[in-house]
C-alpha cells in the first residue's frame, strides 16, 4: 500500500479501538439496570391449541370485508390474514356470525352456510401456508 493509504488505515484502526474502549467503559460502569430478557419471543403453551413459537398474537379486529349478500370472507380477507400470519403464531379472527339473526355490523363474515365455511377454509389454508 502507498504510505498515505497505510496512514489512513492505521488512523481508522486507532479510532475504532478508542470507540470500542468507550463503549466497553459505558457498559462496564453503567448505572442503568439491565432489562430482563423479553418473553415475547419465547414459546408459550396455549391449552389444547398447542405451543406457540412466540407470544405475538393478532387480536380480533373487525374488518368489514365480507362479500355481500352472502357474507363470505372475501379474497381481501384471505390476503389480510395471510399478511399477518407468522410461523408458530396465533391469529384470532374477527367477529364471525353464527346466523343471519346475529349480525351486528355490515359486511362482517358469517359461518352458518357452506359458502361461508368454504371462504374461511381459504383463509385458514393461507395462514397455514406459513408453517
Amino acid at each position: 500500500q502507498p504510505p498515505a493509504d497505510h496512514h489512513h488505515q492505521q488512523q481508522r484502526l486507532r479510532s475504532l479501538a478508542v470507540l470500542k474502549n468507550v463503549a466497553d467503559s459505558i457498559t462496564q460502569y453503567s448505572i442503568m439496570p439491565r432489562a430482563a430478557p423479553s418473553k415475547l419471543f419465547r414459546p408459550l403453551k396455549v391449552g389444547g391449541i398447542g405451543t406457540l413459537r412466540h407470544r405475538v398474537v393478532l387480536a380480533p379486529l373487525t374488518r368489514n370485508r365480507a362479500t355481500e349478500p352472502g357474507l363470505v370472507p372475501s379474497p381481501l380477507s384471505v390476503q389480510y390474514y395471510r399478511q399477518r400470519a407468522s410461523r408458530g403464531g396465533l391469529l384470532i379472527t374477527e367477529a364471525t356470525h353464527i346466523s343471519s339473526e346475529s349480525l351486528a355490523y355490515p359486511s362482517t363474515p358469517g359461518i352458518w352456510s357452506a359458502e361461508q365455511a368454504e371462504g374461511w377454509k381459504k383463509v385458514t389454508c393461507a395462514v397455514h401456508e406459513k408453517k
